[in-house]
């Protein structure tokens, strides 16, 4: 059944087909029309040489393209994975770049906003220890105004006893005790308004000097102030920046996200697609093995043939000798009749003749019957010599035919023919 199948899917190679016309030609019979006899074992056999052959061939086909589709399968998977492993670490040197300036920025911040606290808490302590010294100062004025009232205030009150005193002594005592004191008194009071002159003079140079420190200070408030205000808006503007600035950054980390995360899922699909093709590499590596085994199977199959073939061409060279052999044994035959003929005095019958040809034609047409070794005169009848002669001639004839058909007959392989070996191709690495 397997031989019909491959013989009936397989169609022959173009080497085999000469043979195949040449075993029809053998079927064919000496008239010229088809011998109704069934193909022979050799055919048969040549037929499933040839289908295996064929079968071979195409698994053979198919391995090389198989290897040949895995090879480039395994570039492809090479490649990608190379190019995505290059965009991942571009991709992770660029995120660890803005990272990093990310971290510069903002420490560049916080140094800005160190430094300009630090300098406005400068100002102010600055500032307190002006206006501590600006109200001590401002104290000290007041205690040496509070003084000079109360010395003003003494001093008025010495007037106004002398004053008393004067009026006392004009009534009771002499005009030259009273000149005395009075002088000794104008003198006393132009010292003492001297003294309260000087005193008032002090008192404004103090006053305008205070007065010019005071508006110095305020003046310098008032600058510094500015300057706070200004300072103020400007650090309001770098906050505004740097808020714009950090949503920017934000914007562009969420962009970077997003990216990643769809790099990343175009990673986990590359690499189902990574495990699928490792999935049909190891597919098709075990299809190349069972084809590898399939054609050890089949190479076992072609060695067993050979040795059939071997056999068959055995058996074919013994069958040549036998036939031979017969050949040999009927022209012997032939001779030992022709002989007898002509020793022969009467002839027989026609139709034992007839019948002696028929039974004569039989072995010679059976080409693997027993050989004719016996020879045997034939009897005396009293019909004449020249049909004998027409008879043994037409029997000759068919007996020579039948030999000669064998022997002309195509042998299925000739001794030199060698079965073709099969490149099998080593299996790729993986």
């Amino acid at each position: 059944s397997l031989s019909l199948s491959l013989s009936l899917h397989c169609p022959l190679p173009v080497s085999l087909q000469p043979a195949k016309l040449s075993s029809r030609s053998h079927q064919m019979g000496v008239d010229g029309h088809p011998s109704s006899a069934p193909p022979s074992e050799g055919q048969q056999w040549q037929r499933i040489f040839g289908a295996l052959v064929e079968m071979l061939r195409r698994r053979q086909q198919q391995i090389e393209t198989l290897a040949g589709d895995r090879n480039l399968l395994q570039e492809y998977v090479h490649l990608q994975h190379d190019r995505w492993a290059s965009k991942a670490h571009l991709l992770e040197s660029q995120i660890s770049q803005a990272r990093k300036e990310e971290e510069m920025r903002r420490r560049v911040e916080e140094a800005k906003l160190g430094l300009m606290i630090s300098l406005r808490q400068l100002e102010s302590s600055c500032y307190k220890e002006l206006a501590e010294e600006a109200n001590n100062d401002l104290q000290d004025f007041h205690e040496c105004v509070e003084t000079l009232n109360c010395e003003n205030l003494a001093l008025k009150e010495k007037l106004e006893e002398g004053k008393s005193e004067e009026t006392d002594t004009g009534v009771r005592g002499p005009s030259d005790l009273v000149a005395t004191k009075n002088r000794k008194e104008e003198e006393n009071v132009s010292s003492g308004l001297l003294e309260l002159r000087k005193w008032k003079q002090a008192y404004k140079k103090l006053s305008s000097r205070k007065e010019a420190e005071v508006s110095a200070l305020l003046a310098e408030k008032d600058f510094v102030w500015h300057q706070f205000k200004k300072m103020e808006t400007d650090y309001t503007g770098i906050v505004k920046s740097n808020q714009v600035e950090l949503e920017q950054a934000n914007e562009a980390l969420e962009k970077l996200q997003t990216t990643i995360e769809k790099l990343q899922s175009s990673a986990a699909d590359k690499d189902e697609m990574i495990d699928k093709l490792k999935a049909e590499n190891s597919r098709a590596e075990l299809e190349l093995r069972s084809h590898k085994a399939e054609a050890q199977t089949s190479n076992e199959k072609i060695k067993k043939l050979h040795l059939d073939m071997e056999k068959l061409l055995s058996s074919v060279k013994e069958k040549d000798g036998i036939i031979a052999k017969l050949q040999s044994e009927l022209a012997k035959h032939e001779v030992n009749m022709r002989r007898c003929i002509n020793k022969k005095s009467s002839t027989p019958n026609v139709s034992s003749l007839r019948t002696k040809a028929g039974h004569q034609r039989t072995p010679a047409r059976r080409h693997q019957g027993m050989p004719l070794s016996q020879s045997s005169c034939m009897p005396n009848d009293s019909s004449g010599s020249r049909t004998a002669d027409m008879v043994l001639r037409q029997s000759s004839k068919r007996q020579s035919v039948a030999p000669i058909s064998m022997l002309d007959s195509p042998k299925l392989l000739t001794s030199r023919f060698k079965v073709p070996k099969l490149k099998i191709p080593s299996p790729a690495p993986v």
